[in-house]
């Protein structure tokens, strides 16, 4: 069996969740690691014992998505690092074909087409960044494949190992959201480009993590993220521009999320109450400059 020496697939995992029909192909070509954000020594003996050429690292505790791709990245010796998250279908054809372009374009991070790609680039909102996207580049007739893009979400991005250590890895205050735009941003500060390929579709499976956890579990799990991401949103602003940007950026959603979070209490909705409160929590934990801690104290 030919293993590429070109790449490794980094892929960080939480509680053994992980799509097994992407790691049973890629495992095949591509040398992996994985990172699982716990001590589950069964779950690491499982997997290294169906996939030969994977290796399964275990933290002991959850250290989330930036300081465990960090673990494994500092650990690559290839010259390209893929990190991929564990939810995404992807063949090992469609690497070697992302291989294949990243030896004919010049680029900072490669990415493929996928589900909610669109929505998430149109809806990549910030006041302090201009970067349009014209909706009409996902259309079936347009012959076009290789654009640039404002930001590479965490799910499929693929280095060169050598920038990836040029811009020390991901930012490790980072525990969940945004880490994946403040490395897009420290990328193209190397003047290169966020680039995405649009012939070659993988599949994200959203939030599979959530989806096996009971309705109370699901919420509180939900609670949990927003406030990550608000926590991320306004760090991701002060780190990049200052205090006053993530003020501006963030204050009247912070006035919204208090009054929700007081309103749906009143009404007797626990559940949205409990939602807004945690995004706020988020900004003004950030705010008071909190580090981001894995289940926040509210």
């Amino acid at each position: 069996m030919s293993i590429s020496k070109l790449t490794t697939v980094v892929i960080v995992t939480y509680n053994g969740i992980i799509t097994e029909k992407t790691l049973r192909s890629l495992n095949k070509k591509f040398r992996v690691f994985i990172v699982e954000n716990s001590g589950d020594k069964n779950f690491k003996k499982d997997i290294e014992k169906k996939y030969k050429n994977t290796k399964v690292f275990l933290t002991g505790k959850n250290l989330g998505f930036a300081k465990a791709n960090n673990f494994a990245l500092k650990k690559v010796k290839s010259a390209y690092s893929l990190i991929l998250n564990p939810d995404v279908i992807m063949s090992s054809n469609q690497l070697i074909k992302l291989e294949r372009v990243s030896q004919t374009i010049d680029f900072g991070i490669l990415t493929c087409n996928c589900n909610e790609l669109l929505s998430t680039l149109v809806g990549y909102s910030n006041k302090a960044e201009k970067f349009s996207i014209n909706k009409d580049f996902f259309l079936k007739n347009n012959k076009q494949t290789v654009y640039e893009i404002p930001f590479i979400p965490g799910w499929c991005m693929f280095f060169k190992t050598s920038d990836l250590r040029k811009v020390n890895y991901f930012d490790q205050n980072y525990f969940l959201y945004f880490e994946d735009r403040d490395i897009s941003r420290k990328i193209k500060l190397l003047k290169k480009k966020l680039v995405l390929i649009k012939n070659i579709n993988i599949f994200h499976k959203l939030a599979e993590n959530s989806r096996v956890l009971k309705k109370e579990e699901m919420e509180r799990s939900w609670h949990i993220r927003f406030w990550h991401f608000y926590w991320s949103s306004f760090y991701y602003y002060r780190k990049n521009f200052n205090l006053f940007t993530a003020i501006r950026i963030h204050f009247s959603k912070f006035i919204r999320f208090n009054y929700l979070w007081f309103y749906y209490w009143i009404f007797g909705n626990y559940n949205l109450s409990q939602l807004n409160k945690y995004k706020a929590n988020g900004i003004w934990s950030q705010f008071k400059n909190n580090k981001a801690k894995p289940i926040p104290n509210i």
